[in-house]
């Protein structure tokens, strides 16, 4: 990758030529980093666009992005149906650059997968800049369209950036580029580097909705990451796929973005204001939870307010004689409804639990005894902060999990 002196039309994804005999990576459905994001198709004839929205709940920030403190909304076609499919086994990609100043540009690159050299790109540049555009609220959208047949040519694309005042936007058609047509394949996201470089992201949280004409599949992370760029990026399960919009979250670092919220792992079983129980990666803000008020001894139908991806780098495993194990972060501010072996309950921190308490179980209407923690120090490990309505509380895995005071650790 070659960044283009005076200008910020830097030469995106310069390509890996690693062997096609690559072990297989293990994915976890939703626990998905970098530049190793889950995939999205198109079912069916006459694809005439596909897009990408990015829609900001946090500011975007930016510890470090070598080598030129840039980073990228890249929009990655998958690397094998490239290598198969692709016009001379061509790599077409799309992306949006922006510096920390809220200036960047829009661009088109095409790059030769055997030997990572680019073929030729067209770009251009913001028509102003805005800080607003790495703010709360901002907007990034690629949208490739392409020609009325089944052959999926890209005939032009689409680039907009926004915030609530200012909008930048752009049409560069792909015609400019010799070599052509390239066509639309498999693709993903990721929020990456330029010129080979890692971003360290320190604040993000937002949603990726991708839509099209045709419906949507989500597809696991491609064998071999298609960009030379990388992140500490985190992305989210897919929602809503088989349909002609699926989105998936976004986000970093391991903090609640708002106090009053309260971490489960991956797999946690929520209890829904119908009874029924969803694994918590499944939720969306706007939910309806089944919650319980510990003064009037009511269930209480609550609406989850917020709803986050965090990361930490600890957890405690909380065992009872349920069998049902309550997964959480090592954090002090995160408390549990607990009876202590007087018979006196109060809201204790998760850290100062011992085996003989007793944490209660709403829907059994009993405290249950813990038998054993375990702890966990170390590695990336996936939460989700939960923020519903009064009182505060839900439940998972059965047990009553009340808000807590502060971020998650």
């Amino acid at each position: 990758m070659h960044n283009s002196t005076g200008s910020l039309t830097v030469s995106l994804l310069s390509m890996l030529t690693l062997s096609l005999f690559l072990a297989t990576p293990v994915h976890a459905a939703g626990a998905w980093f970098g530049n190793d994001d889950g995939e999205f198709d198109a079912t069916g004839n006459y694809l005439t666009y596909a897009g990408l929205n990015e829609s900001f709940r946090y500011p975007m920030q930016w510890s470090s992005s070598p080598p030129n403190n840039l980073i990228s909304m890249q929009y990655n076609p998958d690397y094998y149906q490239s290598l198969e499919f692709q016009n001379s086994a061509q790599w077409f990609q799309t992306a949006i650059i922006i510096d920390q100043n809220g200036c960047g540009s829009f661009t088109i690159q095409v790059y030769t997968l055997a030997t990572g050299s680019l073929v030729g790109r067209s770009d251009q540049a913001f028509s102003q800049c805005s800080l607003g555009f790495l703010g709360n609220g901002a907007l990034w959208t690629i949208k490739e369209q392409m020609v009325q047949s089944t052959a999926r040519i890209i005939s032009e694309v689409d680039f907009s950036i926004t915030d609530s005042v200012v909008t930048s936007s752009a049409r560069l058609n792909p015609s400019s580029i010799s070599g052509g047509p390239w066509y639309w394949l498999r693709s993903n996201l990721c929020w990456c580097g330029t010129d080979r470089g890692s971003t360290t992201f320190v604040n993000a949280q937002g949603t990726s909705t991708t839509y099209a004409n045709l419906n949507l599949n989500a597809i696991d992370p491609p064998l071999q990451p298609s960009t030379a760029e990388d992140s500490n990026m985190y992305y989210g399960s897919f929602y809503s796929a088989g349909t002609t919009s699926m989105f998936q979250n976004f986000g970093w670092p391991a903090s609640c973005p708002v106090t009053g919220c309260g971490s489960v792992a991956a797999g946690t079983l929520i209890t829904l204001a119908n009874g029924s129980q969803v694994p918590v990666q499944n939720l969306r803000e706007g939910a309806q939870l089944l919650s319980y008020d510990m003064t009037s001894k009511q269930f209480i139908t609550t609406t989850l307010t917020q709803f986050a991806t965090v990361i930490t780098n600890n957890l405690m495993v909380i065992k009872t004689t349920s069998g049902k194990p309550l997964i959480v972060d090592q954090n002090p501010e995160q408390e549990l409804y607990t009876m202590l072996p007087d018979g006196k309950w109060l809201l204790l921190p998760v850290t100062e639990l011992q085996v003989g308490d007793k944490i209660f179980e709403p829907l059994l209407q009993t405290w249950t005894p813990i038998t054993a923690i375990q702890y966990q120090n170390g590695g990336n490990h996936i939460m989700y902060d939960l923020c519903p309505t009064a009182p505060g509380n839900y439940i998972a895995n059965g047990y009553l999990d009340p808000k807590k005071t502060g971020p998650t650790s």
